[in-house]
């Protein structure tokens, strides 16, 4: 079971309809599961899906345009 956390409010003051950058999003998120406000897991932006690990002080950062299944991997 998979499961998706909530969708990412990275909501800010921005022009409408400007993207948020990827490098964004991993700056948030990793501001958040630093001060435990968020979980390593696998997180909807809106517009990409993202799978966010943490090991020690390493965080993972991976990127997919559509959810997938590990039937589609292996």
């Amino acid at each position: 079971m998979v499961v998706v956390h909530e969708h990412v409010d990275t909501t800010e003051e921005r022009e409408a309809g400007e993207p948020i950058a990827r490098d964004e999003i991993e700056a948030f998120l990793k501001t958040k599961i630093e001060a435990d406000e968020a979980e390593t897991g696998l997180y909807d932006t809106g517009e990409w899906f993202v799978v966010v690990d943490r090991v020690d002080d390493e965080f993972t950062f991976q990127w997919f345009d559509s959810p997938i299944h590990l039937d589609d991997v292996l």
